[in-house]
């Protein structure tokens, strides 16, 4: 997905104007016009290890599989690792098991979408790959405090203070 937005931005600056790129990825919920000859964004060259290694061909997996969440058994089958090593890995770099590292990175999105987009929670729920909006909710909870509901009132009102300009007007 970030390849296809990276393209079609550097479309969009080519054949109209980079500032018209720069609005239309803020508006897409990218913060910047990545160069064709950058890495995409995820964190993954952050990590230790190298950088085909099984552990980054999993993560990987799991950030392009936000919407339709793939078994993490599944996961390190495709990596060539076994369910209980793919764990153990897990365990030791990110003192997590696979499930609950992936359900952050679902709700990390979720959040971003929730604060940035005007996306319904239904929509957000869907695209962050929860089967309905009252189990987003419940597991949103957990981690955040508040209801997916909640979070989106609060930054509405967060505008409304700032009286953000509407598009063109900047």
């Amino acid at each position: 997905m970030a390849a296809t937005a990276d393209s079609v931005l550097a479309q969009i600056a080519k054949l109209a104007s980079p500032l018209l790129a720069q609005e239309v990825g803020r508006v897409l919920l990218l913060d910047r016009l990545r160069q064709a000859d950058t890495e995409q964004p995820g964190g993954l060259s952050a990590l230790p290890g190298p950088p085909d290694g099984p552990m980054r061909r999993a993560l990987q997996r799991m950030e392009t599989s936000i919407e339709f969440p793939i078994p993490t058994s599944e996961i390190a089958r495709r990596v060539g690792l076994s369910p209980r090593q793919l764990e153990r890995i897990f365990a030791r770099d990110f003192r997590q098991s696979p499930q609950a590292y992936y359900r952050t990175l679902r709700l990390f999105r979720a959040c971003t979408l929730i604060e940035k987009s005007a996306m319904s929670l239904t929509e957000i729920a869907l695209s962050c790959g929860f089967e309905t909006q009252s189990h987003f909710g419940r597991v949103f909870k957990s981690p955040y405090g508040s209801t997916p509901r909640a979070l989106r009132q609060l930054c509405l009102r967060a505008l409304r203070r700032e009286e953000v300009p509407p598009l063109g007007k900047r």
